[in-house]
């Protein structure tokens, strides 16, 4: 099969990760070079404690297709994710996590079947392998977005996936919060409120299987749910 002609750039951002990253690098390249013509993988390192930056740095010396972000301390995914965005130069964007939920054998095809798109939100076919806090959490997160979006968020069953974004929209639909639980999902309202043309597709999701994830404290839910309450007290006012 011949090589797609876009540019794509993976971002994963990173935190702690030295038992995983390693696997995640090796595969997502080699998917990369076997698919694409150009690629670049954004890997942000957001304040790691162990080796992690150490791994990739080593990684990036020797390939001029990886760029590393650091962060001098832990600032979230939300804010790992908005530093990988804006660095990314790939006329599409997707991000994934170390543990690579969405297999990156699944790109290409997500990408070349779902064009023409502004936003591509994929959503995971079945949430397995996740804790029973995990999922509540998910769970009850999707009600609140349901419940104080219910017009912009209706055809969404998963907002915090991950989503395939063109690059020349992304200034437009740009998150203002930093949350984990909403970064995502406010760049999906933005785009439902200005009519862009927004699909949705299904991907098998990849559960963790080694390390420990960083997502659902319980100042990560308050953190989300703030900046779910004032992105919508935004849109009233403008509406007014």
């Amino acid at each position: 099969m011949n090589k797609s002609g876009e540019f794509v750039s993976v971002i994963i951002p990173v935190y702690n990760e030295k038992n995983l990253i390693n696997d995640a690098i090796l595969e997502t390249l080699e998917v990369l070079e076997k698919d694409f013509d150009k690629y670049e993988l954004i890997i942000v390192d957001d304040g790691s404690t162990d080796n992690t930056f150490e791994i990739i740095s080593n990684y990036a010396d020797k390939n001029k297709n990886i760029i590393v972000l650091k962060h001098v301390n832990n600032q979230n995914l939300g804010s790992s994710l908005y530093d990988g965005f804006l660095k990314a130069a790939g006329e599409y964007l997707i991000f994934n996590s170390a543990d690579l939920p969405l297999s990156p054998e699944n790109i290409r095809t997500l990408l070349e079947n779902n064009k023409p798109f502004d936003l591509l939100n994929i959503e995971r076919r079945k949430y397995s392998g996740a804790s029973a806090w995990r999922q509540t959490v998910s769970l009850l997160n999707k009600i609140l977005l349901h419940m104080l979006f219910p017009l912009n968020a209706k055809d969404f069953r998963d907002m915090n996936f991950t989503v395939i974004i063109k690059k020349q929209i992304l200034e437009s639909v740009m998150p203002r919060s930093k949350s984990p639980g909403f970064f995502m999902p406010e760049m999906l309202l933005r785009a439902k409120y200005k009519k862009m043309n927004v699909k949705i597709a299904q991907a098998e999701y990849n559960p963790r299987h080694k390390g420990k994830s960083h997502f659902g404290k319980i100042k990560d839910i308050i953190w989300s749910l703030y900046d779910m309450i004032c992105f919508r007290l935004d849109l009233n006012t403008r509406r007014k």
